[in-house]
């Protein structure tokens, strides 16, 4: 048994054409706009678009665009 992880989904329309290939995936489930994982196996290729949206709730573009912030430490 091998287990490969992609968010590729291009990847799952030719991998598919193998019999000896069975899809399952991890659902994301979104409240409003926080994400909420079952942490449960489904069956086929998940359609989830959900990135840009943890992406924004975590502020990596901005850490990306500024740099990381300084931690102000008090003595």
């Amino acid at each position: 048994m091998f287990v490969i992880s992609s968010h590729i989904i291009e990847a799952a329309g030719q991998l598919s054409k193998n019999s000896n290939i069975d899809f399952w995936y991890l659902p994301t489930r979104m409240n409003g706009n926080v994400p909420e994982y079952p942490y449960t196996l489904q069956p086929g290729v998940t359609d989830d678009r959900h990135g840009m949206i943890i992406i924004r709730n975590e502020g990596i573009l901005d850490i990306l665009k500024n740099g990381k912030k300084p931690i102000n430490v008090t003595q």
